[in-house]
């Protein structure tokens, strides 16, 4: 269950929730389960944050800061990750179905189980079946 406070500031606008971060409160986001379905984090600041089951389906994540996140279990389906910052994150068992990779840095990610299609983007060299994931159906 997603930290309310957390969540509320996220809804303030991504620039709001960057300021956050950046106020030095070493607070670890929490933001599991949450419906952000649709939502618009360009260039969010969602490093280290807790996003295990959330609902990203369609988000705007491009540029996204999400190193070391956990998305374990999270619905990416047709979110815009283009050029975001995967470093390090935990992506087992998401769904990344339609979703678009291009240019993200997928160094360090575990894919385990995540579930993607052939409309699924990824940068030039990744190899999907090499990262355990598995092709949906």
């Amino acid at each position: 269950m997603a930290n309310q406070e957390h969540l509320g500031i996220l809804r303030q606008g991504v620039d709001t929730w960057n300021a956050w971060r950046r106020g030095g409160t070493g607070t670890q986001p929490d933001l599991a389960g949450a419906n952000l379905r649709r939502a618009d984090l360009d260039h969010a600041d969602l490093t280290r944050a807790y996003l295990i089951g959330a609902r990203l389906r369609e988000a705007n994540l491009r540029g996204g800061r999400l190193s070391r996140a956990d998305l374990r279990g999270a619905v990416l389906r047709g979110a815009d990750l283009r050029q975001a910052d995967l470093r390090g994150a935990d992506l087992s068992g998401a769904h990344v179905n339609r979703a678009d990779l291009r240019g993200a840095d997928l160094s360090g990610a575990n894919m385990a189980r995540a579930v993607y299609s052939a409309e699924t983007a990824f940068p030039p060299s990744f190899d999907p079946a090499a990262h355990d994931m598995r092709l949906w159906h």
